[in-house]
């Protein structure tokens, strides 16, 4: 008979008490956070000013535009984006950390969040300990890395070449990804299916690479150094730390040196804490150097997951006692645990989970997991011995390549099971965490001998049908809570007919919701990925129309990431657009999703529930690629909604012939100066036009909106919304109800 172990030890408040100070800290310094994101940069006053700026580059990625600066005179973190390289699109240059730049350009003041659910830059600044940015002119390298910064930039040399030697570009861009947490090479839409397929996690540097690398550092000490000493302990630390200077100090990577170091100082102790006590201790040495670290997701996620693991692992084990080889119970284990934990955060930052995450996790981890320790001992090993090396390296393809095709093959097999919640509210958060509270303590109770399994299997075998209902009950109430969790933190519920004009930089973009749940898209913005994260905001899974007034860039950018996340049932371009090469990727795009191709050549209708959309192909005569558009007139609740797109003076005098009212006005090409005249504006006050929109980027090149045009509106009583001075503009347009405009400055205010 086995013997039978003591109950697992509870969780007691006298015990893990560096948890209970981590929480109180924490609570504190969220009250604090308004105060110190209020406490003005010393730069303040320049904003907007040329200056000249001497620093040393604290953070750099080869092929980001973009890097961290740290001045010399202030000592103060600046953000600085990069000029391109050569003058083009091209591509920028590449300063590696601890170099020495004088740098001469314009200082501005970082964004707050522009549209619902889009990204905010003044806090993702402020959590790299930056609250200014500088728009660079002129860079000059005064002095190359020295000392350990010079030894980590020889290293990552050191690594490139390698890596190009043995492997092929594809497989390049994947080690680096996965060794150094570089993913601004990798393709793209790759990285985009990653991500809704729940796995993109495994190319932020986490715990496994962190051990790795230490363990690798102690092998070294110890073939040199063959006697233990305590010199060991400081070897490790600098290994780490070195290897986190590598990977650029993300927060996953710390978080893993700071538990491993703590628990190598804890083992000379009696009582070593709890591991979670350690998780503690490493978040507050973080927030202490850096408190808004909180805003970062990849901080949420490393130590949340953590967390769920040090606390869910042992109890989902042995729940998961009918898998026969303890490897795969393991793993499962880990996918299953990271999974759930990592599902509320996943929600409130991205707006969608993926319900097949937790099976391509036991996929894709345990390769990720014999992947990551190859690629450390092929570089190292390559360096010593070059022959083993380079053998090392032809085992490490084998699985990079089944780590780059099996997500396509898999995401076009079964699906990426991707879910989008919309933004979570506070119902859900709480929800959540309370069936978390309960599902730990749940299994906790039923943890009460080590041979639960063998008596769960005997009774499964004697007592069948008992048994098998017992864990049918246990699967219908996961079933049921997941039904009703996805149920809360779903917020695609439309408070009425609603007309958002997005702030997409110096581009064009308009959404509208319908009170009976219809979403139609005008045209997709200059940007790639605010569309598709204002959809994923409002938790939209499908969309009845896509309406592309012409091709250009800055009205189908963001397109292309749309249809990848959310179906559309139609695809409406004027007929010759269609046939323009920059417009090809779009429409392969929606053929591959199932959207259906409508090219109008005169008009067409498209019927909504409570009403309708006309769509016109005007000529305006001219010889450019643009000069035959797609014109849209919304009809909805007694409203007229016009968006000419970039139509000339001659189209639109056209489109608004042919309107008997006019409501809304779309000020075509951004209020460009010869987009309209006095005249046009003067038919628009007949029409009965009461609110002109203008969609242009903040302080834009172009001058947009032009002041004549504002005259012009002004002078014909028409009032005006732009989203360069006020972000997203969303109008109400129901019917009998009080109409209301709001903006993204009057949510955020002034931060904008």
């Amino acid at each position: 008979m086995k013997n039978i172990q003591e109950p697992a030890p509870r969780y007691y408040y006298r015990e893990h008490r560096m948890v209970y100070l981590a929480v109180i800290f924490i609570a504190g310094l969220i009250c604090l956070m308004p105060v110190l994101e209020r406490t003005p940069s010393v730069m303040e006053e320049d904003i907007g000013k040329t200056r000249t700026v001497y620093g040393t580059v604290q953070e750099s990625r080869e092929g980001n535009s973009y890097l961290w600066l740290r001045l010399d005179d202030v000592q103060e973190v600046v953000y600085v984006a990069l000029p391109h390289a050569g003058g083009d699109d091209t591509g920028t240059k590449w300063y590696p950390a601890g170099s020495k730049l004088k740098v001469v350009g314009s200082l501005a003041k970082p964004q707050g969040r522009r549209n619902p659910g889009g990204f905010d830059e003044a806090r993702w600044l402020l959590s790299k300990k930056a609250k200014i940015k500088l728009h660079a002119e002129e860079i000059q390298v005064i002095r190359n890395p020295q000392g350990i910064w010079k030894l980590s930039w020889l290293v990552q040399c050191q690594i490139k070449q390698t890596a190009e030697r043995f492997l092929t570009e594809e497989q390049n861009h994947l080690a680096m990804a996965l060794l150094l947490g570089e993913k601004q090479k990798l393709d793209q839409s790759f990285y985009r299916m990653t991500q809704r397929m729940g796995i993109a996690h495994i190319f932020a540097v986490s715990g496994l690479h962190v051990g790795f690398a230490g363990a690798i550092f102690l092998c070294l000490f110890r073939i040199i150094h063959r006697e233990r000493s305590r010199v060991s302990f400081f070897v490790l630390a600098a290994g780490l730390g070195f290897y986190c200077m590598l990977s650029g100090f993300a927060p996953s990577a710390l978080r893993a040196a700071f538990m491993i170091l703590l628990a190598a100082m804890a083992m000379r102790l009696l009582r070593p804490p709890a591991p979670v006590d350690f998780l503690a201790l490493a978040a507050v040495l973080l927030l202490l150097d850096n408190p808004f670290l909180l805003y970062q997701a990849g901080f949420q996620l490393s130590f949340g997951v953590t967390l769920c693991l040090l606390l869910f692992i042992q109890p989902v084990q042995k729940q998961l006692w009918f898998i026969k080889w303890r490897w795969l119970r393991d793993s499962a284990a880990v996918s299953l645990t990271a999974s759930l934990g990592s599902i509320p955060l996943t929600a409130w930052h991205f707006y969608t989970v993926s319900l097949l995450a937790p099976l391509y996790n036991l996929f894709f981890v345990p390769i990720v997991s014999i992947l990551v320790p190859l690629l450390l001992i092929a570089f190292f090993g390559s360096l010593l011995f070059p022959a083993a090396g380079e053998l090392l390296f032809r085992a490490a393809e084998i699985l990079l390549d089944l780590l780059y095709h099996a997500p396509v093959f898999l995401s076009e097999l079964i699906g990426d099971g991707q879910f989008c919640t919309g933004k979570p509210g506070w119902l859900a958060v709480i929800f959540y965490m309370l069936f978390l509270n309960f599902f730990w303590h749940g299994l906790n109770y039923e943890q009460k001998t080590e041979n639960m399994r063998y008596e769960i299997k005997t009774e499964i075998k004697t007592e069948t049908k008992k048994g098998v209902k017992k864990y049918i009950r246990k699967a219908a109430a996961v079933c049921f809570f997941m039904a009703v969790f996805f149920a809360v933190f779903s917020t695609n519920i439309s408070g009425g007919n609603e007309l958002l004009y997005l702030d997409t930089g110096q581009g064009s973009c308009a959404l509208l919701r319908t009170e009976a749940g219809e979403t139609i898209v005008f045209d997709g913005g200059a940007q790639e990925r605010e569309l598709a994260s204002v959809l994923a905001w409002y938790g939209i899974q499908e969309i009845k129309a896509v309406i592309v007034s012409h091709g250009d860039k800055d009205h189908i950018s963001g397109i292309l990431q749309m249809l990848e996340m959310v179906p559309a049932e139609y695809l409406c371009m004027e007929k010759t657009q269609t046939q323009r090469e920059d417009v090809m990727p779009v429409l392969l795009a929606a053929e591959a999703g199932g959207t259906k191709i409508k090219p109008v050549e005169k008009e067409a209708r498209l019927a909504l529930a409570e009403g309708e959309i006309v769509l016109k192909a005007i000529d305006d005569g001219g010889a450019e690629t643009n000069s035959r558009e797609l014109a849209s007139v919304l009809y909805l609740a007694q409203q007229v909604a016009v968006f000419p797109g970039d139509l000339g003076i001659k189209g639109i005098r056209k489109l608004i012939d042919g309107q008997k009212q006019i409501t809304i006005w779309t000020v075509p090409h951004h209020g460009s100066r010869f987009s309209a005249d006095e005249e046009i504006y003067m038919r628009l006050k007949e029409k009965g036009a009461r609110l002109a929109v203008v969609s242009a980027g903040q302080n834009n090149r172009y001058g947009h909106p032009h002041q004549e045009v504002l005259e012009y509106l002004n002078a014909s009583h028409i009032a005006v919304h732009r989203t360069d001075l006020e972000g997203a503009v969303c109008l109400n347009l129901n019917e009998g109800k009080k109409s209301r405009i709001e903006t993204s400055k009057s949510i955020y205010g002034d931060n904008l």
